[in-house]
Formats: structure tokens, C-alpha cells, sequence
């Protein structure tokens, strides 16, 4: 194999790495976004704190 193509092949395996790390952390980030939605719409108030749940969950 030459020079070159282990270069091309080094360079398909960190793209794939670095697309997966974006994937994951791109849907990390959607579930945060979710959950701050979710967050946004209660109005209950925890028991323990007695603080609004949105601001409770907002500081988490």
C-alpha cells in the first residue's frame, strides 16, 4: 500500500470518527433542548425546594 493511500485511509477514519462525535453531540444538545422545553411548560412547584421546577431544572 502506498504513501498516499494510508494517508486517504487515515483520513476517511478520522472523518468517520469526527462525524460520530458530531452525531452524538449533536443529540446530546436536541435532548438538552428537549428537556429546557419541557422545563419551560411546568409550572409546579418541587416539594423539597419549594423553588418553581422550571427554575430547578434550568439550574441543573
Amino acid at each position: 500500500m502506498s504513501f498516499d493511500q494510508q494517508e486517504a485511509n487515515a483520513r476517511n477514519q478520522i472523518s468517520s470518527f469526527y462525524n460520530i462525535v458530531v452525531r452524538q453531540y449533536n443529540t446530546m444538545a436536541q435532548k438538552k433542548m428537549e428537556m429546557v422545553k419541557i422545563a419551560l411548560k411546568t409550572t409546579e412547584i418541587d416539594s423539597l425546594s419549594g423553588k418553581n421546577i422550571c427554575e430547578w431544572r434550568l439550574s441543573l
